[in-house]
Order: structure tokens, then C-alpha cells, then sequence
């Protein structure tokens, strides 16, 4: 397994450079002492690919409770990972007062902190979600999954530009673009407002980046042509993408992202990238959000990798004990062979014994 630098290891699980350095230090778990392993070298530290995701998996298990409590203990720096995923707001609607860390997998069903089962919602779309602690009610478990996926894409994107800001900016236009072409064929109202609500937070990060970008590319030389022209534009981007009137509808915000895509259009191909084509972008595959084989979680890949994948070439094949459904039974329970996934390598098929 590689080591991957802090930088890798944030995009590679969806997590802050935070959030792993507090986890380097400290066990969240009550009552537990495994924190996350790491290799210093000089001045750098690295994360052992394998020792990263097993660490993923430790804290999606059931957490300890202690003694005349109900739940386990949140942790502040856990709680904040969250709330800075979200952009400080309701990942559902964008509201951005008086918000709270919801659990997407129940609490009392689970009792995992992770914060891979933790998303920010406002009261009103946390009742609604919870009502008694069961997935489900007025906001569906689809939409909740949907807002989580992408408030974790687009972390993944921008930790991948942290350092360029031109190519921030171009990450955050092709968002824009994506989430525009998505809002165009959505039929769930949930999702779609899951969609406008990114990108409304996209649309705000816009005018500092822009501001960024322009003051790189007179000082870089190293910028490609495609950096140096998006680093021209961004002062006209950053007024196109100028903060909403208060009676500004769904439409008028699209129509501006619109302005700001067409505006960018010459330059935004000079991003060599797209959609993975095994997961779609998601990032994940089978029913537990396991890492996709093809991008390795990043959602994307090279225009050049999109074209050449072929899905033979992958060591998977449907899981022999569910069909490749990915959960057994009438309830649907998740299935213990293939934990989900729906599919489990060739050499795993071969050995299954009913």
C-alpha cells in the first residue's frame, strides 16, 4: 500500500487536514487509546494507504458509550470537520443559523460518531429527517445521502487545488457547470433543492478565489494558458458571482451561474478531467460507500482514463451470495459477504462456500 501525504489522505477518505492531524493525536472513542498511524519524514508526515482506510472502517464501528449515557460523546473536532464540509450551513437548504450535527445512520441504531455517518443540518431538516430517530419522514434518506455525497466531492476537489488558485477556480466553475447540468433533469424536489443550495455556496467562494487567482497569475510564471486566461477573467467572474439580493429566486441564481459558465467556457476544457466512469462521480460504489476501485475516491478521472476504461479490466464480479444486489433477505439486510458492495473480486467468488 502507498503513502500518501496529508493532502492525499484528506481527499482519499473526504476528510479536513484537520480533523487527521487531531486524529493522529487523540482516539475519539471513548475510553480507547487507537489513533490514527503515521510516518514522519523530515518535515513531512505520511499516511499508510491500508492503515488509513482500516482507520475508516474502526470508527464507522460501533462506538463506546459510557456509563448512564445514551450515545457516545461528540468530539469538537469532529463536530467542526462537519460543519466546515457543509460550508457552515444546512446542507439541505443553506441556512446558517442555530444549525446542528445530525446522524444520517441512526444513533441508537449504530452508535457511530464517524464522520462518515454525520452531516449539518438546520433544526427544521433534522426533525424532519429524524422524527424519533428513524431514517425517513418529511426528508428522505435519498435526499440526506445525495447532500452528503456532494458536500464530500466537492471537498475532494477542492483539497486537490488547495495550492493553485487558478485551478480552484476552474474547479469551482466546472462544479458549477455540473451541478447546472444535473438541476436541468432532477425530479426530486429534495435533491434538486440539495443541488441549489451547492451551488449557491459555490457561487459565494467564487469572489475570493477569483481574487486569488488574478493575484497568482501576475506573479507566476509558471501558469499554463488556460491559469493565466481564467486568472484575467476572474475579476469579471467575481462580480457575475457577486452575493444574491435578497429577492433573488432559484432561477436568477441559475441564470448567473449560467453567465459565469459561459463566460468560462473557452478556458474550462483545459481541465483534464471527468466523472469516473465506474461510480459516476459519486466517489463510492455498493450501498455502504465503499471507495471505487477505477478514481480510488476522488470522483474523477482523466479524460484520457475515462475513455480507456473498460469494466472487464476490473478484478469484480457479483457478489455469489446476494446476486450482486448488495443486501439479502425481505428487510434488506446488508449483505455479510460482499458488505454491500454488491460485487467481491474473483478470487473471493471462487472461495464462497454456501
Amino acid at each position: 500500500m502507498p503513502l500518501l501525504s496529508l493532502i492525499e489522505s484528506a481527499r482519499k477518505v473526504g476528510w479536513s487536514v484537520e480533523l487527521l492531524n487531531y486524529l493522529m493525536k487523540k482516539c475519539p472513542k471513548h475510553g480507547e487509546a487507537r489513533k490514527l498511524p503515521f510516518k514522519k519524514m523530515g518535515d513531512d508526515v505520511f499516511i499508510e494507504e491500508g492503515e488509513l482506510l482500516a482507520y475508516q472502517r474502526y470508527l464507522n464501528e460501533a462506538w463506546p458509550i459510557p456509563e448512564g449515557q445514551t450515545r457516545p460523546p461528540m468530539r469538537d473536532p469532529i463536530a467542526e470537520d462537519i460543519k466546515a464540509e457543509s460550508h457552515y450551513e444546512c446542507a439541505i437548504c443553506g441556512r446558517g443559523d442555530h444549525n446542528e450535527i445530525a446522524h444520517i445512520n441512526a444513533v441508537a441504531d449504530c452508535a457511530s460518531n464517524s464522520p462518515d455517518n454525520l452531516i449539518f443540518l438546520c433544526p427544521n431538516h433534522h426533525t424532519a429527517y429524524d422524527l424519533g430517530f428513524k431514517r425517513g419522514g418529511n426528508v428522505s434518506a435519498e435526499a440526506i445521502d445525495a447532500a452528503k455525497l456532494v458536500k464530500r466531492e466537492s471537498r475532494r476537489r477542492a483539497l486537490r487545488y488547495e495550492a493553485n488558485a487558478a485551478k480552484a477556480m476552474l474547479n469551482l466553475v466546472q462544479q458549477v457547470k455540473k451541478l447546472e447540468e444535473k438541476l436541468k433533469t432532477v425530479e426530486d424536489d429534495q435533491i434538486r433543492q440539495v443541488n441549489m443550495t451547492e451551488m449557491k455556496s459555490l457561487l459565494s467562494l467564487i469572489p475570493k478565489t477569483s481574487k486569488d487567482a488574478s493575484e497568482q497569475a501576475k506573479r507566476d510564471q509558471d501558469y499554463t494558458a488556460s491559469e493565466v486566461a481564467i486568472g484575467k477573467l476572474a475579476p469579471s467572474l467575481a462580480v457575475m458571482a457577486s452575493p444574491p439580493s435578497k429577492g433573488d429566486n432559484d432561477h436568477k441564481i441559475r441564470r448567473r451561474a449560467v453567465e459565469i459558465i459561459e463566460a468560462s467556457s473557452k478556458v474550462l476544457f483545459e481541465l483534464n478531467e471527468v466523472d469516473c466512469p465506474r461510480c459516476g462521480g459519486r466517489g463510492q460504489v455498493g450501498l455502504t460507500g465503499s471507495f471505487c476501485g477505477y478514481c480510488g475516491g476522488s470522483c474523477f478521472v482523466t479524460k484520457e482514463a475515462a475513455e480507456e476504461f473498460n469494466p472487464e479490466d476490473l478484478d469484480e464480479v457479483d457478489c455469489p451470495h446476494c446476486g450482486g444486489r448488495g443486501q439479502t433477505g425481505w428487510v434488506g439486510d446488508i449483505c455479510v459477504y460482499c458488505k454491500g458492495d454488491g460485487f467481491v473480486t474473483q478470487e473471493a467468488a471462487e472461495d464462497y462456500n454456501t
